[in-house]
């Protein structure tokens, strides 16, 4: 069953792949951006120190390639978390939502801060996060990779239980047996009632960028 990616660790091996797509989601609005973060090509005209990585926003209907180029999510080595940056081509401001978002997002990884990663959910997309391509078995869909980009990556193919059986139906409540004769017992004294539980403490406040 599809579910939310679960930890900044997680996060940082799928959306680094180098075709992800993936939607945010506040916890607290409920409001939503779609991203697509692919792996951009080495370029001569354009050396580089480290990796990088196109970004790009869903500005169109749900199940288009409507997508906004963003910016460039650059590392100055191989294994670092890269960093959002405006480029020439962006077409949004660095204080427009969905660039708020990312940037706040990719940070969050950078710290593996856990406590920010539950402010929000990120929903991975039903396609390969390297190559793009649909997944149609549970243990693919499970690791977000196909079988041949999870060779690539050296991630392990996860096991899948099988689908729960459905549970029995509820038993009928069993007959209330007769009284026996004789002297009637003492009914047993009922057990105290427990102390009411301590009421959890608020949830930290979340950023104002997970607003949108």
């Amino acid at each position: 069953m599809p579910h939310p990616i679960s930890t900044p660790a997680e996060a940082r091996t799928i959306l680094l792949a180098g075709d992800a797509t993936f939607t945010v989601v506040s916890a607290r609005t409920a409001t939503r951006y779609t991203f697509n973060v692919s792996e951009a090509p080495a370029n001569p005209r354009f050396p580089r120190s480290g990796p990088a990585w196109f970004a790009r926003v869903l500005t169109g209907p749900e199940n288009t390639t409507d997508y906004t180029y963003l910016g460039m999510l650059t590392a100055n080595a191989a294994g670092e978390v890269p960093t959002l940056r405006l480029t020439k081509a962006s077409t949004l401001g660095a204080d427009s939502a969905p660039v708020k978002g990312l940037g706040w997002l990719f940070d969050v990884i950078r710290r593996d801060d856990v406590t920010a990663w539950s402010r929000a959910q990120v929903w991975h997309s039903d396609s390969c996060a390297r190559c793009g391509r649909a997944l149609t078995t549970p243990e693919s869909v499970a690791a977000r990779l196909g079988p041949e980009c999870r060779k690539v990556l050296g991630v392990a193919t996860p096991k899948v239980a099988p689908e729960a059986a459905p549970e029995a139906a509820e038993a009928a409540p069993a007959a209330t047996p007769a009284p026996r004769k004789g002297r009637a017992r003492k009914a047993a004294t009922p057990a105290p009632s427990p102390a009411p539980a301590a009421p959890a403490p608020s949830p930290a406040p979340i950023p104002d960028v997970l607003a949108f």
